[in-house]
């Protein structure tokens, strides 16, 4: 296995959460981390890659180990020695025969961009939403804002319970128009004015500007998890669909739109995990 990873254009290494350190690394890895022709293996991987060393992705990664996610992933950074090097970093859970595992990938600009075109006014060629870019695009826009009506923003942030079950059982081309009919009843269920965003997979994310209290997006909540009581017909079959939804408001302590969304993420998965 470990021939083949070497073999590909992206970095990958297996990281120990007792201690964060590098128990396998392909020669990509080194590059991308500039390890000057020294081995990586046994360092600290927020040592090998600083702008890591944050509380959220420090909590992202205890969460991946502790079994609360299996899988996440790191855009790459807005600046400094790494942002030309890094398209984003993807990272799994792997249960191996000592223990837990993190797996990083960590993927070039390019190779980042070809999987998921996310460029500022795009739209996703699937679903016909809003793609990643256009949604971070208008977030950064209502951050950036003077106006204190503009920075009243929530978002939704959405997980299509069971999915994968879909992929594996009919296929992707069927898991694709499943997922077409996952956007059609998520534009539908939410207001004119709001934004409905494909953000990754089986990820999607509503942004609602100039909202008031928590209270007021309750109601949008229950009618988005009311759209999915009724099946998806599919020649094969009726599929049965959930989705887990977890909301977050922009606040004096949610002041960019990654936190707001990483707030919202984290809502989604207690919102799975009280449901399970």
């Amino acid at each position: 296995m470990h021939s083949l990873v070497d073999l590909c254009d992206e970095g990958a290494c297996l990281v120990d959460p007792g201690g964060w350190k590098l128990v396998y690394a392909n020669r990509q890895l080194a590059q991308f981390v500039d390890s000057k022709g020294e081995s990586p293996l046994g360092k600290n991987i927020f040592a090998l890659i600083p702008w890591l060393d944050t509380p959220a992705i420090r909590q992202l990664l205890v969460e991946l180990a502790d079994g609360v996610r299996n899988e996440a992933r790191i855009d790459r950074p807005a600046s400094g020695r790494m942002s030309e090097h890094v398209g984003e970093i993807r990272l799994r859970r792997v249960a191996a025969a000592g223990g837990v595992l993190v797996a990083l990938v960590v993927a070039s600009p390019a190779s980042a961009d070809d999987r998921a075109p996310a460029r500022p006014g795009g739209s996703d060629p699937l679903t016909g939403l809003a793609d990643r870019g256009f949604i971070l695009g208008r977030l950064n826009a209502i951050f950036q804002s003077d106006r204190q009506e503009d920075q009243r923003c929530a978002v939704l942030f959405i997980d299509v319970d069971g999915f994968k079950q879909v992929n594996d059982v009919y296929g992707h081309l069927v898991g694709d128009r499943v997922l077409g009919e996952v956007a059609r009843r998520l534009a539908e269920s939410v207001r004119d004015r709001d934004l409905v965003a494909r953000f990754g997979g089986d990820e999607f994310l509503v942004l609602l500007e100039r909202i008031g209290d928590c209270d007021d997006f309750a109601p949008l909540v229950r009618r988005i998890q009311a759209a999915f009581a009724r099946p998806v017909e599919l020649p094969q079959g009726e599929v049965i669909l959930s989705v887990s939804v977890g909301a977050a408001r922009a606040g004096h302590d949610v002041d960019t739109p990654e936190a707001l969304i990483d707030r919202a993420d984290r809502a989604m998965y207690a919102a799975k995990r009280a449901t399970a």
